[in-house]
């Protein structure tokens, strides 16, 4: 990749990049794929929006929203502009982050445990 930039085909290393980043986040290696985008970040490269898409789709699956939404903040720094598929994810995440919390704590309510501070930071 580094001699494809060398060359002035930045293009073409950026679509290299896009395409192991979709392809280790389809496999479900998404550290590898989080990896492959730093390495991009670095050589000052940026992801498509549809690389960056399945990363935050992986993201929001395994409730890594915190995660999620600090890659989309370093993205919009660089200049990518999400579409309407980046932010249907991270409403979907949200909403599935917000349905496990509702599931706990109605199951504490119908164990008769009693809410308190402590019991919701867990």
């Amino acid at each position: 990749m580094k001699e494809m930039e060398d060359l002035g085909l930045k293009f073409i290393a950026n679509a290299c990049f896009d395409l192991i980043i979709d392809g280790c986040a389809k496999a479900g290696k998404l550290e590898e794929s989080l990896m492959h985008c730093e390495k991009m970040l670095e050589r000052r490269l940026v992801p498509s929006c549809w690389a960056f898409n399945e990363m935050v789709g992986k993201l929001s699956e395994i409730g890594n929203m915190e995660q999620a939404n600090a890659m989309l903040t370093i993205l919009l720094d660089r200049g990518l502009l999400p579409d309407e598929i980046t932010y249907s994810l991270l409403i979907e995440g949200k909403k599935m982050s917000f349905m496990k919390f509702s599931n706990s704590t109605m199951k504490l309510r119908t164990d008769h445990c009693l809410l308190d501070y402590w019991s919701m930071r867990h």
